[in-house]
């Protein structure tokens, strides 16, 4: 036994405090370290910017000399359309909409026109039909007719009143067209209109409830102050843009965003009466800028179920059991359960399972449940009937020749089937026939 001197134990003492102290010198460095870096990540993350604010889009402030009209007679309409300017026009449509799904869709209920000194708001539902000022006015070329989403409206109009529209701009492609370098992506992508009036004018429309309202009822205030908006803020836009053609380098060709709409179809503009060639939404010089990035894998929930596959059925069933249990496909078929019945009346063979009408000549279709199968017969083979019992009913199919003689009955599969008057009917398989209970193998016909 070893004995430490006074000295000895003192040093000892005196190192252990002194690694103590390192340590937790270290440790407080580290901990200040760590607090320092979060610190300095914090300041270098930029603050985030508020979501701006807009005003709401009001035409009554932006053209305080235009005229307002909402009209539901017809013969009101015609003389206001008579005295409708031919020029820039911002189109608009508004229809009831569906409350139920799979609903067929409701008929275009009123139709938005918008110069510089008036604003017409024609509901053609309660006139019962479109004025003729308004389909000469839709087609006259000296009216260039702006909207977003124009053509799937002017589509719209065609399907459900059978009116053409000609020498129609969409916004969204002439926006993309002279404002290439802000807006990105597909040249055909839409952009809401209100997200133009924010970009171009600092204002916003109002998108509220208001849209889901029914329009062939009569108009509220609100609502023709929505319907207003929607078609003189088209015209506003148009103003704003069109200006910059001019500045556009490459010139663009009006083609890249107009088009005539004639019975359903979208045709290039042209001055003359009848369609030219069809019209695609395209502009060659257009730079839909990068790709966007892929969207990050969706992480699965604790919570997540996932969707139960249906195991394999036949040699790849096999193959994929003996590759979980490490045999063979041959040992995995082997333990797979078989009908007794079924090996004894067939010899031990499975028909494959295929659709109704798709029953191989000289088979037997069985049917219980969700249990099919077809048991192939031979003539020198004796045919086991299926007793099927319905209460007090004791149903067996016919037999003929010398299967009725070789009859004994043993325990099959079900043979389930619609009764009706004591009738067994079911469906049968390709050269099968009906008799009293069911079908019967053509092979044991007499």
């Amino acid at each position: 036994m070893s004995v430490i001197a006074p000295d000895e134990e003192i040093a000892n003492s005196s190192t252990s405090l002194a690694s103590t102290q390192m340590l937790g010198a270290s440790s407080v460095s580290t901990s200040l370290s760590a607090e320092a870096e979060e610190v300095a990540q914090k300041a270098e993350e930029k603050p985030k910017v508020p979501e701006r604010v807009y005003p709401l889009y009001d035409w009554s402030t932006i053209a305080p000399y235009t005229n307002l009209h909402y009209i539901t007679d017809l013969a009101a309409a015609e003389a206001a359309l008579a005295r409708f300017q031919p020029g820039l026009v911002g189109f608009d449509l508004e229809w009831k909409p569906n409350w139920r799904r799979g609903q067929q869709e409701n008929p275009v209920a009123l139709v938005q026109l918008a110069n510089k000194e008036t604003i017409l708001l024609l509901q053609i539902t309660a006139m019962r039909c479109v004025p003729i000022g308004l389909e000469r006015i839709l087609w006259d070329s000296a009216y260039v007719k702006a909207g977003v989403g124009i053509q799937g409206d002017c589509k719209k109009l065609w399907n459900d009143w059978r009116v053409n529209v000609r020498n129609c701009v969409d916004l969204a492609l002439l926006a993309r067209t002279v404002d290439n370098a802000r807006w990105k992506g597909k040249y055909n992508q839409p952009i809401g209109l209100s997200r133009l009036c924010e970009t171009y004018m600092e204002l916003t429309l109002n998108k509220g409830k208001i849209t889901r309202s029914n329009w062939e009822a009569r108009l509220s205030p609100q609502q023709q102050l929505y319907a207003a908006n929607d078609s003189h803020s088209g015209l506003t836009l148009l103003q704003h843009l069109l200006p910059m053609v001019e500045t556009t380098v490459p010139a663009p060709l009006p083609t890249y965003y107009t088009f005539d709409l004639f019975e359903g179809l979208a045709y290039e503009a042209s001055a003359d009466h009848l369609p030219q060639e069809p019209w695609v939404p395209e502009n060659p010089n257009y730079d839909p800028g990068p790709p966007p990035e892929p969207k990050p894998p969706r992480e699965k929930k604790d919570g997540d179920k996932g969707k139960a596959r249906r195991p394999p059925q036949g040699q790849q069933g096999d193959q994929a059991a003996a590759t979980a249990s490490g045999g063979t496909a041959a040992a995995s078929a082997a333990r797979r359960p078989r009908n007794p019945r079924n090996a004894e009346t067939s010899g031990g063979t499975f028909g494959p399972t295929r659709g109704r009408g798709h029953h191989p000549r000289g088979s037997q279709v069985y049917r219980g449940g969700s249990h099919s199968s077809h048991q192939y017969y031979h003539p020198e083979q004796r045919v086991e009937p299926v007793t099927v019992s319905l209460g007090f009913l004791a149903i067996a199919p016919t037999l003929h020749g010398d299967a009725a003689q070789n009859h004994r009955p043993a325990a099959g599969p079900s043979n389930r089937g619609h009764t009706r008057g004591g009738r067994n009917y079911r469906s049968r398989g390709q050269g099968g026939h009906y008799s009293q209970y069911g079908s019967v193998p053509p092979t044991q016909r007499s």
